[in-house]
């Protein structure tokens, strides 16, 4: 897993795209919620996360990613919202599956989405 960048944060935000919604196989058990989204695709989420109940257990145990959590999928996405937010207003990084860049951005750079200028901070 890499790190997700500042940029990728706002893109999400901007777009809440890409995302996944699941409903927990174990009802949260290890996960600590009942659905969980996620700021990216379902085939790159892992395995473990649908995986016998050590392989869970272990995953979640050792998971520094993001991802929100709920009793709904409405509680889900706001927590995912939340999350991001947090983090990109802290300006940290936040653990991600694979995502690549064609160019590494840097603070200043601007960036062109559906019309609007953004700033990386």
């Amino acid at each position: 897993m890499r790190q997700l960048k500042e940029y990728e944060i706002m893109f999400w935000l901007h777009k809440q795209y890409p995302l996944t919604i699941i409903n927990d196989r174990y009802g949260g058990r290890y996960s600590g919620g009942e659905y969980l989204a996620f700021p990216y695709t379902f085939k790159d989420l892992d395995k473990r996360i649908d995986g016998d109940d050590i392989e869970c257990s272990i995953f979640w145990d050792k998971y520094e990613g993001i991802a929100g959590r709920g009793s709904t999928v409405t509680e889900a996405l706001q927590d995912l919202d939340m999350q991001m937010r947090k983090a990109l207003h802290a300006s940290k990084t936040i653990e991600q599956p694979s995502f690549t860049s064609t160019r590494p951005y840097k603070k200043g750079d601007r960036l062109q989405l559906n019309g609007k200028t953004h700033v990386i901070l």
